[in-house]
């Protein structure tokens, strides 16, 4: 899945962030690495080149 580069509002408490563009995310801090998950009814889904938005915030 690619992804182009996307200014988004991100909201967190705690290890659970909601993003006004992607709804509910979870962060994984990994290896100094985020890893954002979308959290989907059906499965999770990895977003990849969103996690500059993301790291602003952490």
């Amino acid at each position: 899945m690619e992804l182009q580069k996307t200014e988004a509002k991100v909201l967190c408490r705690g290890d659970h962030c909601m993003s006004d563009l992607y709804g509910p995310i979870s962060l994984f801090l990994k290896n100094r690495e985020t890893e954002i998950h979308l959290i989907d009814d059906s499965r999770k889904k990895i977003l990849s080149g969103f996690s500059e938005a993301v790291k602003k915030i952490l």
